[in-house]
């Protein structure tokens, strides 16, 4: 099973603000519907300072808010995955294939690959190139 990340790992490296959300993230998931649910999740984390745990009233409002009103529930769109389906209902999560996994009470929490694979779609920009010629040469970043 995938590790969750939240305020827990206090050391963790990358935060939602590392991920640039103004645009689509591509190639991230393999597809487009994935990606757009994927960039709600960071915004939702972003918003929210960190990668706390969320409920899905969180992340539905955070989508109806955003032009998105007239249209269906948020759609997680395959960054959770289900065993099977019963009456429209998800019976039971699979594991190991889901970026976002709900815990024991009931909220959300990304993974290290759901935050990677945001990451590497779509870093914020000077992230990537703050301080390191500087570091190359020996010197301390800039914050």
């Amino acid at each position: 099973m995938k590790t969750p990340i939240d305020d827990t790992c206090k050391d963790y490296p990358i935060r939602p603000e590392h991920i640039n959300t103004s645009g689509h993230f591509w190639s991230a998931f393999e597809h487009s519907e994935t990606e757009i649910s994927a960039n709600y999740v960071v915004q939702l984390c972003q918003r929210n300072g960190g990668w706390k745990p969320f409920s899905f009233t969180d992340i539905n409002s955070l989508y109806k808010s955003n032009k998105n009103a007239e249209v269906l529930d948020y759609s997680f769109n395959n960054l959770r995955c289900f065993k099977y389906l019963r009456e429209g209902m998800p019976v039971a999560e699979a594991e190991g294939c889901q970026y976002i996994q709900a815990g024991a009470d009931g909220l959300m929490r990304v993974t290290h690959e759901f935050i990677t694979a945001c990451f590497r779609s779509s870093p914020s920009g000077g992230l990537l190139g703050r301080g390191r010629d500087e570091t190359e040469k020996g010197k301390a970043p800039r914050g």
